[in-house]
């Protein structure tokens, strides 16, 4: 328990950047991707 808080600790600075990047980049992927306006099926949203 102890070793993984310390890695936390140490870790984080650059990794939460990192992180929120790709997290940003899996959002604009999945709005892209299932958007309605892509999808030839389902009706646009207006």
């Amino acid at each position: 328990m102890q070793r993984t808080q310390e890695h936390r600790g140490t870790w984080e600075p650059t990794p939460v950047k990192q992180n929120k990047r790709l997290g940003l980049l899996l959002l604009l992927l999945l709005f892209v991707f299932f958007s309605p306006w892509r999808e030839p099926c389902s009706p646009p949203p207006c």
